[in-house]
C-alpha cells in the first residue's frame, strides 16, 4: 500500500501601493503598483519564493507549508524606492490567506545651489562668484548631477577653484567660449 503525504499550505499575498502623490508619473497616493519584487524566507533563512505585483497591485506565493516566514521587498516598481519594512508571516491553519499591504514612497531628485556675487560691474572689473551651500534635496543618493550657469559673452573666464567637498571626487567643468566648441576639464576635489 502506497500513501502520499501532502503538506498543509496557505498562501501569503501582498497588495502594493503608492505612499505618495508620484509626481513623476503623476499617480495619486493609494494607486495600486506593478513591478515590486518581494523574496520570502523560511524560518532557515533560505528563499522559498519570489514574488512580484501584477498591474492589480497584487503578489501571491505559491502554496506554502505552515510555519514562520519572513518578507522583503528587493525591488520597487519604477520611480519609488524600496519599502525597507521586514515582514513577519505567520502561516497557522490550512488554505489560510495571509494578506499584508505594503507601501512605497515617491523617489524625488533635486539639487540645492546657493550663488552669490555682484548683480552689477563695471567693464574690466574682475568678478567672483561663489557657489556654495550644494547639497542634494533627493530622498535619494545621487552619484553625479550638474548644473548649468551661463555667462554673458563679454565676460572673460580666468579662473574656476571647485573648493572642497565633503566627498571625495572628480568634478566635471564643462564651457563653451561665444558660441564655438564645447571643452571640459576633469578636477580632483580642492583644485
Amino acid at each position: 500500500m502506497e500513501w502520499k503525504n501532502t503538506p498543509i499550505t496557505a498562501q501569503i499575498q501582498i497588495i502594493k501601493k503608492s505612499a505618495d502623490y508620484n509626481p513623476t508619473n503623476g499617480l495619486p497616493e493609494g494607486t495600486l503598483l506593478s513591478g515590486a519584487v518581494f523574496e520570502i524566507y523560511d524560518k532557515a533563512n533560505n528563499v522559498v519564493d519570489t514574488i512580484k505585483s501584477d498591474s492589480r497591485g497584487l503578489a501571491v506565493s505559491r502554496p506554502l507549508p505552515l510555519g514562520r516566514y519572513t518578507i522583503k521587498e528587493v525591488k520597487a516598481p519604477d520611480n519609488y524606492g524600496v519599502n525597507d519594512t521586514v515582514l513577519n508571516a505567520y502561516l497557522e491553519h490550512k488554505g489560510q490567506i495571509l494578506t499584508f499591504e505594503v507601501t512605497n514612497k515617491s523617489l524625488t531628485t533635486g539639487v540645492a545651489i546657493t550663488k552669490t556675487g555682484p548683480k552689477e560691474v563695471m567693464g574690466g572689473q574682475p568678478v567672483r562668484y561663489v557657489f556654495s551651500g550644494i547639497a542634494n534635496t533627493s530622498n535619494v543618493r545621487l552619484d553625479s548631477f550638474y548644473w548649468r550657469y551661463t555667462l554673458p559673452a563679454e565676460v572673460i573666464l580666468d579662473q574656476v577653484v571647485t573648493g572642497t567637498y565633503n566627498y571625495p571626487g572628480n568634478y566635471k567643468i564643462v564651457y563653451r567660449i561665444n558660441g564655438g566648441e564645447y571643452a571640459a576639464e576633469t578636477l580632483p576635489a580642492g583644485s
